[in-house]
């Protein structure tokens, strides 16, 4: 009895030992794909913009900026600080608490002139 009793305890520490052992290789493998997916996504993002600050010049007025986008056709949206935003792309949220999040080109006005040209992200978690 004593000798089945170890047989079904060491089976059980392995069965356990394997699991986490499983359970660990996942998490990583599943880590690294995700970086390399955001590296994926940050190189895209990088590519957008790009047209951007080749095209506008810091310190450019808003009207010109607003000339640029009317004639290219881009679709944008200002904020309540008076920066405009460029949709470029979308995130899933990270967790069941984030909401997915929009990756905006944002072009920042400090005195009516261009001051700042790069990627934000707008989301939320709860």
């Amino acid at each position: 009895m004593l000798f089945s009793m170890k047989k079904i305890i060491a089976t059980v520490f392995i069965v356990i030992a394997c699991l986490s052992a499983g359970l660990i290789c996942f998490k990583v493998v599943r880590a690294r794909r995700q970086k390399a997916v955001q590296a994926q996504r940050k190189t895209a993002y990088r590519e957008a913009m790009r047209p951007f600050q080749r095209d506008l010049s810091l310190a450019m007025a808003r009207a010109d900026v607003e000339d640029y986008l009317l004639r290219r056709k881009v679709q944008y949206g200002p904020s309540e600080g008076g920066s405009y935003f460029v949709q470029i792309g979308e995130e899933p949220g990270d967790s069941l608490v984030c909401d997915r999040w929009s990756v905006y080109v944002a072009l920042d006005f400090k005195s009516a002139t261009l001051s700042k040209i790069h990627i934000q992200k707008i989301g939320h978690c709860l």
